[in-house]
């Protein structure tokens, strides 16, 4: 049903519990592709990783990320009609729900922009510099499906810089495949011609992605209860300020190591049962096994 498309770049361990809870509590992925990027001494985990996880498609960045997503996006690669976008630091913490009717919302209706796995109404707060601020969404908000397991909102009825205004993001959202094929089809051409010396990362192309927020659909579908959740315990992009490691900060080099030695992050060992923001710093180390 879904193809699922993470970015990943020096986060073995990060990235070994992303694919681990893709796999337990997001069945409805039938296909995971990695992109990655990677500096030399973080190579040989990543192939270790390739054997433990034998059934994903790993790429390694060897260029253009736009190019390289794009192709991600062709028919002979993607064989589902929908796209998932993840990093290596997002974990599905809870097992989404039956996607058929929202996936078809996306498919039949125009006005439907994608879905997002990282909301839902639990999702109440965001922080701006050192404070947390409330974060709900805009009424209306309509109830459907199976039980009524999923919302569709209006993300223009949210304040800018909310999270309930955001519907371009690669933390979790998904996409009809043709529509953001075309898109990053478009972004490819604008950057090899144009803007040459785009950063050639994930939160480059989610910046990028933010001109066609107003295109093609001004609703959100997500589950009522959010499945996903970022926790940006480290920075790995040298181009980009984004808040990490306020609460619970490892750096790479360390996890590295642990991965080296042998330990994994068992997802089930972790408390998540708060969940508030789509980016929550998680005691990684409390599922390290």
């Amino acid at each position: 049903m879904v193809t699922s498309i993470v970015f990943s770049k020096n986060r073995p361990l990060q990235l070994d519990l992303t694919l681990k809870t893709i796999s337990k509590n997001f069945d409805q992925c039938t296909k995971v592709i990695v992109i990655y990027a990677a500096d030399s001494e973080y190579l040989e985990a990543y192939d270790i990783l390739k054997k433990e996880h034998p059934e994903v498609d790993w790429r390694l960045q060897t260029g253009n990320l736009y190019k390289m997503v794009y192709c991600a996006l062709s028919f002979m690669d993607c064989e589902n009609e929908f796209v998932c976008f993840f990093t290596d630091d997002c974990i599905v913490y809870r097992n989404v729900p039956d996607l058929s009717s929202a996936l078809k919302h996306l498919q039949e209706n125009v006005q439907m922009k994608c879905i997002s796995l990282r909301l839902g109404v639990n999702v109440d707060s965001r922080q701006i510099e050192n404070s947390m601020i409330q974060d709900v969404p805009s009424p209306p908000v309509y109830a459907f499906g199976n039980e009524e397991q999923f919302i569709i909102f209006n993300h223009f009825q949210n304040c800018y810089g909310s999270y309930w205004c955001y519907p371009m993001s690669v933390d979790g959202h998904i996409f009809l495949r043709s529509k953001i094929k075309n898109i990053v089809n478009e972004l490819l051409t604008v950057n090899i011609q144009i803007h040459s010396q785009w950063p050639q990362n994930p939160n480059s192309l989610e910046q990028n992605l933010q001109k066609y927020t107003t295109i093609d659909g001004c609703f959100t579908i997500c589950p009522v209860l959010s499945c996903v959740v970022n926790s940006p315990n480290n920075k790995v992009q040298a181009e980009w300020e984004n808040r990490s490691g306020d609460h619970y900060q490892y750096k790479t080099e360390f996890l590295l190591n642990e991965f080296n030695n042998g330990k994994r992050i068992d997802l089930d060992r972790m408390e998540l049962d708060s969940v508030r923001c789509p980016h929550t710093e998680i005691n990684l180390l409390k599922g390290l096994l």
